[in-house]
């Protein structure tokens, strides 16, 4: 009578892990490859070292199953180690504006080729899903409500007298972008965000020169440039936006006004930003001195300091949106809080002349030269 064949399972544990180390490299996805990881403590630790090149490959394989919207949503965790990549030579530079100019699927591409992903990143990005990117994308898809039950909402959103009405529009300029795909517009201002955080943070460090590796302005405009649309009513960028909510010339961008009631403290809803009162340093000073509620105090810093510092702020990406979002800073993770902190000492020490340099970073301005350039 012939022995039985011993199990596959206890042919693969009997193997060194540096054979072991080699596995991922026949794994199909990362389902597999979290489900093999997983299975017991010896491949555990031989797999937790995975470069993480192969674990973007094999979370690639699984983007339309894990990562929707696809592939918006792996963009956004990979955006800013590819653009670390084409920051480390200015010929990369180029590189970065020619994936910029093939749309979300060829920005894709560049980021499978020279970003990277963790399953820490993974995990982390999941959570702050349904904590940022939903509760931002509900503020999206609230502003369309308002625009569509109220016409004079965006015009004269400053006059305190100002009564909207309550008739519906019987016109055919909807916002598609805000009815159809809510997450996608705050998908696009995070990537952003993602891709030019390095910028953001050169300028803060060193305004008055060239010393940081930096993003060019004509750089960040070229991704405004080119956001991704599709025929098929997946993809609206912030251009189409313009386009419905930009329609007097005289007036001030009502997108700006829209996109300030999540962005920027002098117009943001109560619930939907940073309290001054809320944010306490060790020492008991007030730790973010700009992000008080409109309607508690008025604010006394410099209005352009208090720009630039919501500006860094939304330029931290997803850790940046989470921080503006968050009434409670308990239920900041500590790593978040304390680049809140450096940031807000940075702003504090620039001049207020160096704020309104056009080098800087700065979406709102930067996507109204884009709409003149559609329209001129």
């Amino acid at each position: 009578m012939s022995s039985p064949s011993p199990s596959p399972a206890a042919g693969l544990l009997s193997l060194p892990p540096e054979i072991l180390c080699m596995l991922p490299s026949f794994i199909d996805d990362i389902e597999t490859f979290t489900n093999t990881s997983s299975s017991c403590r010896y491949l555990y630790n031989a797999l937790k070292h995975t470069h993480p090149k192969t674990i973007l490959r094999l979370a690639a394989y699984s983007g339309r199953a894990l990562f929707q919207p696809h592939p918006t949503f792996l963009v956004t965790i990979t955006a800013r180690s590819a653009s670390d990549w084409a920051l480390t030579q200015p010929n990369r530079d180029e590189t970065l504006c020619k994936a910029f100019s093939g749309g979300i699927d060829s920005l894709y591409d560049f980021c499978l080729a020279h970003g990277t992903l963790t399953l820490d990143q993974i995990r982390k990005t999941y959570k702050q899903r349904f904590s940022i990117i939903n509760r931002l994308s509900g503020s999206v898809q609230q502003l369309g409500w308002k625009w569509e039950l109220h016409p004079g909402y965006f015009e004269d959103i400053h006059d305190p007298n100002h009564k909207p009405t309550k008739k519906k529009r019987r016109n055919d300029r909807k916002p598609p972008n805000l009815w159809i795909e809510t997450a996608l517009p705050a998908f696009q201002l995070i990537i952003y965000g993602e891709l030019f955080a390095r910028t953001m943070d050169a300028f803060l460090s060193d305004s008055e020169g060239k010393l940081l590796p930096r993003f060019s302005k004509n750089t960040r405009m070229e991704y405004l440039r080119t956001l991704p649309s599709s025929n098929t009513g997946w993809y609206y960028d912030f251009v189409h936006l313009l386009e419905w909510v930009a329609v007097k010339p005289w007036w001030e961008l009502k997108w700006e006004r829209a996109i300030r009631h999540y962005l920027d403290p002098e117009y943001s809803r109560e619930d939907m930003c940073v309290s001054e009162d809320s944010m306490h340093g060790g020492n008991g000073d007030q730790l973010l001195q700009s992000l008080e509620h409109a309607r508690r105090v008025r604010r006394v810093r410099d209005p352009k300091k208090a720009r630039l510092l919501m500006e860094a702020l939304a330029m931290q990406g997803l850790d940046g949106m989470g921080l503006m979002l968050c009434k409670r800073p308990d239920k900041l993770w500590g790593q978040c809080l304390e680049r809140a902190r450096r940031i807000n000492e940075q702003v504090a020490r620039i001049e207020p002349s160096v704020c309104e340099a056009f080098e800087m970073p700065d979406m709102r301005r930067e996507l109204a030269s884009v709409w003149k350039e559609f329209h001129s």
